[in-house]
């Protein structure tokens, strides 16, 4: 397993979506976050090839 962390911007750009839609996605549980002492949140790689997976799965042609 990989735990590597991404950033907001880091996740968005994996998941071809905003950084606003990635935010979105933490606060509806779509995506897990940690938090770091300042606040800024950090998402595990893992977790976002899941999503990615998932969101192909549900739409393998990448229609929105």
């Amino acid at each position: 397993m990989n735990n590597e962390l991404l950033t907001v911007g880091d996740a968005a750009r994996e998941l071809s979506l905003s950084p606003d839609t990635i935010r979105s996605y933490e606060k509806q549980g779509k995506l897990r976050a940690m938090r770091t002492r300042g606040g800024q949140r950090l998402f595990q790689l893992s977790d976002v090839k899941r999503l990615k997976a998932d969101r192909h799965a549900a739409n393998p042609r990448g229609l929105q």
